[in-house]
């Protein structure tokens, strides 16, 4: 066999191997029904740069590390455990979408796991060494901060209804792939949400919302301050109305 043909050969069987060793994962929101993306105040939300620092927000794909379960109990600890798989942020270079900037409707992501179940996106906010190990539960974690304080606007949410559509990360096979492998998590499908609602309201999670809007697809809760905290501040506000009238 002539050296240009063994070449060929080889050069058809790494192209044939590495077809097997990717799977793609689309994720985000389906065209229909639509609805509207908006914060605890029924305001429509923006696309941020990732840094927290714009006011604007982030759209991630992700798992949380090993064991940790996130719970309205322990938000504090969410960002240590919190791990991304693809993120949609302003300026991205990945193929996601935030249809309509201005009133957003949609908002779609899609990335490839491959067969060390380590995450190809190209997002800074992704650890490409972090193993997405099979059965790990998927959430997408939507946020304008890492802050647990008043003014952050967070929403929590994924599938675990304990079938086969569950989100989970699975095994890629470094042998096969067959297309139809190929996952799609979409928040119209979810039916847990830890923090926030999603789907017009029929699934909500802890949080604070001053709106009562029920047009949206997904909205963010923020925080409110510990009763301790609060109490302070109007103990202070009397003592100093108190103050202002002995003057």
């Amino acid at each position: 066999m002539r050296l240009p043909q063994i070449l060929g050969l080889v050069g058809a069987i790494s192209v044939g191997s590495s077809i097997g060793q990717e799977l793609t994962i689309d994720w985000g929101s389906e065209l229909f029904p639509p609805g509207s993306v908006i914060d605890s105040n029924g305001n429509p939300i923006s696309l941020g740069d990732g840094s927290f620092n714009d006011g604007g927000y982030t759209i991630e794909l992700g798992a949380f590390d090993g064991t940790f379960v996130p719970t309205s109990e322990n938000t504090s600890s969410w960002i240590a455990n919190w791990r991304v798989f693809d993120a949609i942020v302003a300026n991205d270079d990945d193929p996601d979408d935030f249809m309509d900037p201005g009133d957003p409707t949609r908002f779609a992501g899609r990335d490839i796991l491959n067969s060390d179940n380590n995450s190809l996106s190209v997002d800074t906010a992704v650890d490409p060494n972090y193993e997405f190990a099979q059965g790990e539960q998927a959430y997408v974690f939507i946020r304008n901060s890492n802050a647990t304080e008043p003014g952050s606007e967070w929403l929590l949410y994924t599938r675990s209804a304990g079938d086969s559509d569950d989100w989970e990360y699975p095994f890629v096979s470094p042998e096969s792939h067959n297309p139809a492998d190929d996952l799609s998590w979409m928040v119209q499908d979810a039916d847990s949400v830890v923090w926030g609602g999603i789907n017009q309201g029929t699934t909500e999670g802890a949080g604070f919302h001053a709106s009562n809007r029920k047009d949206y697809l997904v909205q963010t809760f923020t925080f409110v301050p510990e009763p301790t905290t609060a109490l302070l501040t109007l103990m202070g506000s009397l003592m100093l109305m108190r103050r202002q009238r002995v003057q």
